[in-house]
């Protein structure tokens, strides 16, 4: 976990440690061992989704997968004319998924790689949109063997 005060990454425990002197035992907060800012506890099923985009994203950087039928994999690792469909954005910039959103990209959508190199260039339907890597990375496809 980390503080949103004061930035003091930390573990659960170290925050319920924190907590024993606490009367409001079972209240779903847990405070900084730090400065003592109550932050909310996370949800198991959102810690282990962050976990697993943890793992996705190391893999992805080793690049220790092949490319199996069916596998969501982020459109950088497309081969260029190649189409997918849209699995979904991950991205928590909220201008940035707007301006995906925009431009059609939506999960759902099959989008094509038309060009990698000095910029991503994607066509979705009849548009054709130029994003850099960083956005592109953000864009996770379903790529399926013909």
């Amino acid at each position: 976990m980390k503080c949103s005060m004061c930035g003091l990454e930390f573990n659960e425990k170290e925050g319920k440690n924190a907590c024993a002197s606490c009367v409001m035992k079972g209240c779903g907060m847990i405070k900084c061992p730090n400065c003592g800012y109550e932050l909310p506890l996370e949800a198991k099923s959102l810690t282990s989704f962050k976990r697993g985009i943890v793992k996705l994203k190391q893999l992805i950087k080793k690049e220790k997968f092949e490319l199996k039928d069916n596998a969501v994999i982020p459109i950088t690792k497309l081969k260029k004319g190649i189409t997918a469909k849209i699995a979904y954005i991950n991205t928590e910039n909220k201008n940035r998924l707007q301006k995906l959103m925009s431009l059609g990209i939506l999960p759902g959508k099959p989008i094509e790689l038309i060009q990698k190199f000095p910029s991503y260039v994607l066509q979705i339907r009849h548009t054709q949109a130029v994003v850099d890597k960083e956005i592109a990375q953000d864009i996770f496809v379903r790529f399926k063997k013909d």
